[in-house]
């Protein structure tokens, strides 16, 4: 007889909640060792948890079967920024329960969403079970919708062409065959799009300058002050402490680069990128992580998406991606004509924890998401 129950996991429930996501063919594209070291600096070296805190914080709830783990639902902490007033923010991540296990699923979810000492829930990487999830706990759909579409621009039409055959199930040769054939006009259709990413007269005044993360530093301390000053919008800590700290975790998986943009040796923004080898499409993907900006410049976006463009060319990428931001920078970016597509499903959810935020977080002005928000850049 099955002997059901549920606890906190902690540092020494990572081996068998690794060996639960491999056993469900969950993607986990890390080793044991790489995956047990990410959910210590979670729980450990987090710089979003409170000064004083336990060592061994819980890293989310495990399901027992007896003493066996057959569910996980892990959280990660995060501190956000929101109407002059910090936010400490539960992010649902890596989420697994054997399918035989799955009537209590309800357990797990009971324990996340009643947790308590944290302000808002929230899901940036959802499939469709967990969006029913938080769907079910009154948890409602990021109001920016357009953050379903994905634009993308094409830098190498045969290689993307050949990757979107690949992941249509066509054999390698059959894919090559028709990418060969298709190419000569995708190449024209983007070399037309991508003649917008032309250096403007109006950014001769900038200074465009990439940077390691070791070397984020108290200019951007700077403009983050003044950015929380401008606007009173949901913003992830973009300090350089939590910069530094985020940058790194992602670094570990994907390649970052960071280009910023100066005047008058004043750094007024950065764009955020991440190189993405997808071996089993022959996929190189660069994807905008984060872009941030004083009031949303369109000159520094322009600057920025310029060298962004440039890097991924030198880097030999086939394809640059956008997902998220405001309306209004969205709108812009549509001046460099990209294609778009769309996710399966609606990946970004919340739920607000207190009466005072609940309404705030309704009005779409409220809101600056990127794949900088939860865990969609780590």
């Amino acid at each position: 007889m099955p002997i059901i129950s549920i606890r906190k996991a902690f540092i020494a429930d990572l081996k068998n909640v690794y060996l639960l996501i491999k056993e469900l063919g969950l993607a986990v594209n890390m080793t044991e060792v790489q995956f047990s070291e990410r959910w210590k600096k979670y729980c450990e070296d987090n710089l979003a948890l409170p000064e004083g805190h336990d060592s061994d914080m819980s890293i989310g709830w495990v399901l027992l079967n007896n003493t066996n783990i057959v569910g996980f639902f892990g959280s990660i902490p995060r501190l956000y920024h929101f109407e002059h007033k910090n936010l400490r923010i539960s992010v649902a991540s890596t989420w697994a329960v054997k399918k035989e296990f799955r009537e209590y699923t309800k357990l797990l979810s009971n324990a996340y969403f009643e947790q308590k000492d944290v302000d808002l829930l929230m899901v940036t990487t959802a499939i469709k079970p967990t969006s029913k999830i938080f769907s079910k706990y009154e948890g409602d759909q990021m109001p920016l919708s357009e953050y379903a579409r994905v634009f993308f621009w094409i830098l190498a039409p045969a290689s993307f062409l050949n990757a979107a055959f690949l992941k249509k199930k066509l054999n390698k040769n059959m894919s090559m065959l028709l990418s060969y054939f298709l190419s000569p006009l995708f190449y024209l259709i983007s070399t037309l799009k991508i003649k917008s990413f032309k250096p403007s007269s109006k950014n001769s005044n900038f200074r465009i300058e990439k940077k390691l993360i070791n070397e984020i530093g108290s200019d951007f301390d700077d403009l983050w002050k003044r950015k929380i000053e401008e606007c009173s919008q949901l913003l992830a800590y973009r300090n350089s402490e939590f910069l530094r700290w985020n940058l790194e975790l992602s670094n570990e998986l994907t390649p970052i680069t960071l280009i910023c943009c100066y005047e008058k040796n004043k750094l007024e923004g950065y764009i955020v990128l991440a190189t993405e080898n997808i071996s089993n499409i022959s996929l190189k993907r660069y994807k905008i992580i984060d872009l941030f900006t004083v009031k949303d410049d369109q000159n520094i976006i322009d600057a920025l998406l310029t060298a962004a463009y440039k890097e991924a060319k030198e880097l030999g990428c086939h394809v640059i991606e956008l997902v998220g931001f405001t309306e209004k920078i969205r709108m812009h970016a549509l001046k460099f004509r990209p294609f778009s597509r769309n996710y399966k499903s609606f990946p970004y959810y919340y739920k607000a924890l207190s009466e005072e935020l609940y309404p705030l977080l309704f009005k779409t002005e409220s809101w600056y998401p990127s794949l900088y928000d939860g865990d969609g850049s780590f």
